[in-house]
């Protein structure tokens, strides 16, 4: 008779909060798995599942409070507002550098 190999079922909650940690942390699935305590394949099957749900845009992440289209379009607004800036600081630049060259003439 084979000897069955015992699976472990985590709770849905636990998958849920497991992808999300993998997406959002900026470390390898590997590091992840690990410090979660479980495989590497079993997080990288919930994080492809996560990708597969239609829905998957609208999770909510345990770290936010935001889904993800909140926090991409967060992320939209504040690069927008930084490109603002940083396109008034090379206007000044130039402005200032044309008047130093005129000054050293």
């Amino acid at each position: 008779m084979p000897i069955k190999k015992r699976t472990q079922e985590y709770p849905a909650d636990f998958r849920t909060q497991s992808v999300q940690l993998a997406l959002t942390s900026g470390k390898s699935r590997r590091v992840v798995a690990d410090e979660l305590g479980v495989g590497l394949s079993t997080l990288c099957k919930w994080v492809k599942q996560h990708h597969r749900t239609p829905n998957a845009a609208q999770t909510i992440s345990p770290l936010t409070g935001l889904t993800t289209q909140q926090s991409l379009e967060q992320e939209v607004r504040r690069l927008k507002r930084e490109l603002e800036i940083v396109r008034q600081e090379r206007e000044i630049l130039k402005a200032a550098t044309k008047f130093f060259a005129k000054e050293n003439q």
